[in-house]
């Protein structure tokens, strides 16, 4: 259901707020879905406590009954590293490449480089700082070893805002130069204006309506809306009959 045609829409005002980063219930995807996600999320979380996984792997691997573990720690270290090299050399080509589609974290190659970053950089930090420094040698080493073995996590957690950063880099642009689609909402934002009567919001969305990069939400002109959920979300009984609840006027 979208604007008929004929009916201008009002533009935006220009004003520009980031999309949610929660995910509606109805959108989460299936579990068949999840698994290009889970493997980046997975690597993402490895990098960010690389100086956990690092620091264990130095303890153990002085002790050769822990040794295999050293080992097991350090492999699962290299195949995050090596999906984050994957993901920076990928990041130009066509398509979503590797990335997740978490948060939108995968719409363009400025957002892809810079998750890759976010596993690369932890890992390369926290392995610097397990190698070259230990906590017991002196009071500098040991503030430098506490200094590497958090600064993982903040990089991870830096690149990752900048890759969110660039995710709505073209969405930002095109609402503050109220480019953007903008529809007239109902004060309780549960109905929006299609050009001849009201539609549920929790039913159909504009289909001309700005994306958020995660295709969660729809910009309303004035902020962001979530988007119905998924077809195989809705029970068969409890689906909704266009003429008698996506439609209709509100009082």
């Amino acid at each position: 259901m979208e604007a008929r045609a004929g009916v201008r829409l009002p533009a935006g005002d220009g004003g520009w707020r980031r999309p949610p980063w929660s995910t509606p219930s109805g959108r989460r995807p299936r579990y068949r879905h999840l698994l290009r996600t889970r493997l980046g999320l997975e690597a993402l979380y490895v990098s960010s406590w690389s100086g956990t996984f690092f620091a264990g792997t130095r303890a153990s691997w002085t002790l050769a009954d822990l040794r295999p573990f050293a080992i097991f720690l350090s492999s699962i270290a290299g195949l995050a590293f090596a999906y984050g090299i994957a993901v920076v050399l990928t990041s130009r080509r066509r398509g979503r490449g590797l990335v997740p589609a978490w948060q939108g974290l995968n719409v363009n190659p400025g957002a892809r480089a810079w998750f890759g970053l976010a596993i690369i950089l932890p890992l390369m930090i926290g392995g610097v700082g397990v190698l070259f420094f230990e906590p017991e040698s002196s009071a500098r080493s040991q503030i430098l070893f506490t200094v590497f073995f958090f600064a993982p996590s903040v990089i991870a957690a830096g690149c990752v805002l900048l890759s969110r950063a660039w995710s709505y880099r073209e969405i930002k642009k095109t609402i503050v130069s109220c480019v953007a689609p903008s529809y007239v909402m109902s004060h309780d934002h549960f109905w929006w204006w299609d050009g001849t009567q009201w539609a549920s919001a929790s039913a159909v969305a504009p289909s001309q309506a700005l994306r958020s990069p995660d295709g969660n939400y729809w910009w309303t002109g004035r902020d962001w809306c979530a988007l119905p959920p998924f077809p195989w979300r809705t029970p068969k009984e409890s689906q909704p009959v266009p003429d008698a609840s996506a439609r209709g006027a509100v009082g």
